[in-house]
């Protein structure tokens, strides 16, 4: 009896210490398969995986330069939003949906790569970054 208090105990602190820094949820399917569900993303993406990103109607694509180089020229369907700008953070906040997933880019991607933290730091699910930038998408 002794034995099965101390297992019992034992798998009860192994699974309350678990780590609470979850980053997806998981059940089972019909099948018996694991599904994960509402999975975090927040990575630095090629060119080409930028672009079959962005082909989904879901994607909302965010261009974070400044407004004049937004009027020089920007992926179709895009909007502005200046990283650079006051209350960048809050403004994605009251244009976007924090679930959804979204594509951002910038010049040359040092921006966009800044903003890419302070988006997942706010609690967006799914953002992926246009490494090479505007600049690499027109070549």
């Amino acid at each position: 009896m002794k034995l099965y208090q101390i297992l019992a105990l034992t798998a009860l602190t192994i699974f309350s210490c678990s780590s609470g820094d979850k980053t997806s949820d998981t059940s089972e399917n019909d099948t018996g398969m694991t599904e994960v569900q509402n999975p975090e993303v927040h990575k630095r993406v090629s060119l080409e995986e930028f672009n079959k990103i962005i082909e989904n109607e879901e994607v909302q694509l965010v261009d974070v330069r400044t407004p004049g180089e937004y009027a020089g020229g920007f992926i179709d369907d895009a909007i502005n939003i200046d990283f650079m700008g006051d209350g960048f953070v809050d403004n994605c906040t009251a244009k976007l949906d924090k679930n959804k997933p979204m594509a951002i880019y910038c010049a040359a991607g040092g921006r966009s790569a800044k903003a890419l933290e302070q988006l997942k730091a706010a609690g967006f699910k799914e953002v992926y970054e246009l490494g090479v930038g505007y600049n690499g998408y027109i070549k």
